[in-house]
Formats: C-alpha cells, sequence, structure tokens
C-alpha cells in the first residue's frame, strides 16, 4: 500500500462517489434496500482495516472480523471482533458534530468525506481522525476499496 498516488485517477472523485454511493444500498432476498449511511468512513483501531456493513437484528451495522472469516480460522489469541450499531453512532455523531436535530445521516456521511476524516472505532468507543493522518493504516477510499484518488 502506498502513502502517495502512484497512479492517475482512473475515474472522478464524483463519478467514484456516485458509484459507491449505489454499491451501499443493497437488496435483501424480499427486495427490500438496505442503506449504510457510514459505509466505507468507519476505520477499525484494532487492524486499521475499514468495518464491513452488515444487517442484523433489523438494523444496520459494522463490524471488523481482522481478516479473519468462517473459512479462515481465528487463532485463540486473536483480538475480538469489533461491532457497532449505525443507529447509535449516528447519534452520537450528530452531537459531536453539532449538526441539526433534522439532519440526514448521509448529510453527516458527506460533512466527513469533505473534510477528509474517518471514524476510528475500538468497539465501545470511537474518535473523528483525518484520513490522511493514519498512514499506513487505510487510504482515502470508500466502501473498503483502497484507492488513491487525486488530491486536489
Amino acid at each position: 500500500m502506498s502513502d502517495r498516488q502512484v497512479h492517475p485517477a482512473l475515474v472522478s472523485d464524483e463519478l467514484f462517489l456516485a458509484v459507491q454511493g449505489m454499491r451501499t444500498a443493497r437488496r435483501t432476498q424480499g427486495g427490500d434496500t438496505r442503506r449504510y449511511a457510514l459505509a466505507g468512513l468507519l476505520v477499525c483501531d484494532v487492524c486499521g482495516r475499514r468495518l464491513d456493513s452488515h444487517w442484523v437484528n433489523g438494523r444496520a451495522g459494522y463490524r471488523c472480523r481482522h481478516g479473519y472469516t468462517s473459512a479462515r480460522g481465528r487463532p485463540q489469541h486473536a483480538a475480538k471482533n469489533v461491532y457497532v450499531r449505525e443507529d447509535k453512532l449516528l447519534v452520537e455523531l450528530r452531537e459531536r458534530l453539532l449538526a441539526r436535530p433534522g439532519c440526514e445521516p448521509t448529510e453527516m456521511a458527506d460533512l466527513l468525506r469533505r473534510r477528509g476524516q474517518v471514524i476510528v472505532c475500538t468497539g465501545s468507543s470511537w474518535t473523528l481522525e483525518d484520513a490522511a493522518g493514519l498512514p499506513g493504516r487505510i487510504t482515502p477510499g470508500f466502501g473498503g476499496m483502497q484507492l488513491l484518488l487525486p488530491v486536489e
């Protein structure tokens, strides 16, 4: 992973963000659409990976399994998964951003993207940090993709 852009961008920032917005709206088997307002903006404080969006108990959430899956077993000493409920995070985020009461989750996510900020999660707490201030851990991309986009 590079700390600087190595290749020219294949698409514009606007097109990339528009496509990522489409990718976060996932359809269920019943045809409903699930939306994850903060997809691509949450980073695990334990391992530096972006948290995966997932649906659990009828609501949106995010998790990091630190690279382990059901196909790749977890050693006994490995860190526990990080889980974050979107609804609880949005309430706290609205307060920290001093956003107006009716502020939509997508507006808060757009604000973080414009500021170049990510939410770094431990599971029990979180902080807002500049994405550029986490060298070697993440790069400015969305939805778990590690793309380097040109900075204007």
